[in-house]
């Protein structure tokens, strides 16, 4: 299958296993806080993915991001037809109504999609990938550098949050039991000490589960490292201070 014109922006499509790795930089620091400084959040998602058919998607990646580092790549295609695995994600263009249930499972409300300048509003820090994907389980890699801005509450610039799906909601867990696993790791400057806030850890996908499972918790040599694993798709927030 070469034809793009059918390309379906997915939120649904199941998956067995997924692995994230978030490694969080103190780059607003080294900048000085200016108005234009902003942290970084180094993303490695891998995705095991069931794909009944071939067929081109739209994945979205809902992070303000370098352009330089996103991508995703179908790691295990298979045939040689497949040998163009790495796709670069791009600004979202077109028509944006094709995202509105994408945001709908994000937790916005039709009042704040009902117009397309709310939807340009939203959308405008997103980027999106065109992936071909085969017809068999197959792993996809994701991996970007998400720009972590400071708050706007905060006049110093020192106060940031950021949020992460576990998985991307353009994927729900398969029937069954599926591992869900993340890795959250703070880089520490020894001249930039900071204040991390316990990560509020959501499920607005699911009724009635259960997220209070505490992370495993570590510092080693400065560095601030949490772990978790389930078996849902909740959201994790963090949020952190420089002093």
């Amino acid at each position: 299958m070469n034809n793009q014109n059918s390309v379906v922006p997915i939120t649904s499509l199941p998956i067995t296993q997924k692995h994230t790795t978030v490694v969080v930089e103190p780059t607003a620091f080294v900048d000085g806080f200016e108005p234009t400084s902003y942290d970084t959040a180094e993303m490695t998602t891998m995705l095991w993915v069931n794909n009944p058919q071939e067929q081109w998607v739209e994945i979205p990646v809902p992070y303000s991001s370098e352009n330089f580092s996103a991508s995703i790549a179908v790691i295990s295609a298979g045939p040689d037809e497949y040998q163009d695995r790495v796709t670069h994600v791009k600004k979202i263009k077109g028509d944006l109504t094709r995202f509105v249930p994408y945001l709908q499972r994000m937790g916005f409300t039709p009042e704040q999609l009902d117009s397309k300048k709310e939807l340009r509003e939203i959308l405008k820090g997103f980027r999106v990938a065109v992936v071909l994907l085969p017809a068999r389980n197959l792993v996809l890699k994701i991996t970007l550098s998400a720009m972590i801005s400071p708050a706007a509450s905060d006049a110093a610039r020192k106060t940031f949050s950021f949020k992460t799906y576990a998985p991307l909601l353009s994927f729900v867990p398969a029937p069954g039991r599926v591992s869900l696993k993340m890795l959250v790791i703070f880089k520490a400057l020894d001249s930039a000490p900071r204040t991390i806030q316990q990560p509020v850890v959501t499920n607005p996908f699911g009724e009635g589960v259960d997220v209070s499972q505490p992370p495993v918790v570590q510092d080693i040599h400065g560095d601030r490292i949490y772990a978790w694993q389930w078996n849902i798709d909740p959201v994790v927030e963090f949020t952190y201070n420089y002093q």
